[in-house]
């Protein structure tokens, strides 16, 4: 896939300039399926190879585009006691990524997700109640957004109810 590649300048303020182009190639492996009765998995894992190419006198060519890491992975894993009760654990990694053309580097990451599921019913309308605890260990981390660095959001508990009407 290829896409326009927009650098930021400043000339008194900050505004996106097209610079030659962005190329992404890779490969995403997924898998799913159930390891047990009451047990199902779902994992995914990703190379990107993400390159800039007719840049301004060929000055980034080949640089890594700006916050694309080469890999990630995800693996979730779910157990189901009954049909109406579900836990789901949820590990996902982050690799290394360059930012300002290479010049810089954010760490690889891994964060753990954590929650459960409830089916009922309200008035005889099904309902499925999720608490989900996001960023379990409250882990601190950057993530590359462009050349743009934001932090980790702290551990976050999110409670949803889905209504099937």
């Amino acid at each position: 896939m290829k896409q326009a590649n927009n650098i930021e300048v400043y000339k008194g303020s900050t505004y996106l300039q097209q610079d030659g182009e962005q190329e992404y190639q890779g490969i995403e492996l997924s898998v799913n399926g159930k390891l047990a009765d009451k047990w199902n998995f779902m994992g995914g894992l990703m190379y990107l190879d993400a390159t800039q190419n007719k840049t301004q006198n060929g000055t980034n060519d080949g640089k890594t585009v700006n916050g694309a890491a080469k890999w990630n992975a995800v693996a979730v894993l779910e157990y189901n006691p009954d049909e109406k009760f579900s836990i789901v654990g949820r590990a996902m990694y982050t690799g290394k990524a360059d930012i300002y053309n290479e010049q810089l580097q954010t760490p690889s990451y891994m964060t753990y997700d954590l929650g459960v599921n409830y089916k009922t019913a309200f008035n005889k309308t099904p309902v499925t109640l999720t608490a989900m605890c996001y960023n379990l260990t409250d882990k601190n981390y950057w993530t590359a957004y462009g050349n743009n660095l934001i932090l980790s959001s702290p551990r976050t508990l999110m409670l949803s109810a889905t209504f099937d009407i």
